[in-house]
């Protein structure tokens, strides 16, 4: 008796898990249309409700830059079917941007290598303009949500900052493992890392594993490396900048020419 009812309780929930999965054809079938030639397991990285930039990217008034900056209706400055370039909450200097996936993923390392290529391309772009506000750098701080690295919002960004004057790279990373002079040739080495470190300029990139250095970094290193470097006034910390932020304005007046 035990056993009949075990069968037919497996049944049941058989049969229930097909008639949802039947019901939801059509977006199953939406879903792979617009997941066709993709790897299935990109499946998994839809826009997550709890994080920060896909909040904003899908137009949610909960989003912080809609609450800081009511007046503003978009922050966004440049953009391809994949990728968009955004004014950087807390700029240390005007011109800061970040370059972001729209598709959630945790660092730019994970990227598909021809996701990558064009998402390396379009950052080149973005370096050239932004040399009218300086002297352009680039850093991410890559980390899987599971690493507790970063600054807390586990999707992929690249920081790309104009500082008032050139510095090497070894400056800001002066513990770094490996260099090589191209974005595209580091984030393919740093593939499937689940935390590490970036640094670079037009001419070379430091990078390293996270697991490989004496000491773990702390959230936003590369921001309080370039705060101290050039004692800015601005707080190297983006939590704490200001609604109406003059530098942002400014950066957001800039490329709007």
């Amino acid at each position: 008796m035990e056993g009949q009812v075990c069968i037919c309780n497996c049944f049941s929930l058989l049969t229930c898990g097909l008639s949802n999965l039947f019901v939801d054809i059509p977006r199953l079938g939406r879903m792979l249309i617009n997941l066709r030639g993709q790897n299935p397991l990109y499946l998994w990285e839809r826009p997550m409700s709890d994080c920060e930039f896909c909040l904003e990217l899908s137009g949610a008034r909960t989003a912080r830059f809609r609450t800081q900056y009511p007046n503003t209706s978009s922050r966004i400055l440049d953009e391809t079917e994949e990728f968009v370039a955004l004014p950087t909450l807390g700029q240390l200097f005007a011109g800061s941007l970040l370059v972001l996936p729209k598709r959630h993923v945790h660092s730019c390392a994970t990227l598909r290598p021809d996701e990558l290529e064009r998402f390396c391309l379009f950052t080149r772009r973005l370096m050239r303009r932004t040399e009218s506000f300086g002297y352009p750098v680039f850093f991410e701080h890559g980390a899987a949500p599971h690493t507790g690295g970063s600054c807390g919002i586990y999707h992929a960004h690249l920081h790309i900052v104009p500082l008032p004057e050139p510095k090497p790279v070894s400056v800001f990373f002066p513990d770094s493992v490996s260099s090589t002079e191209e974005l595209n040739k580091a984030l393919t080495k740093l593939r499937g890392d689940d935390h590490y470190l970036l640094f670079g300029d037009a001419r070379e990139v430091h990078f390293a594993s996270v697991s490989d250095l004496q000491n773990t970094p702390p959230s936003q290193h590369f921001r309080q490396q370039i705060a101290r470097q050039f004692d800015t006034q601005s707080h190297w910390d983006w939590r704490h900048a200001p609604s109406n932020e003059e530098k942002l304005l400014e950066t957001l007046s800039a490329w709007a020419k």
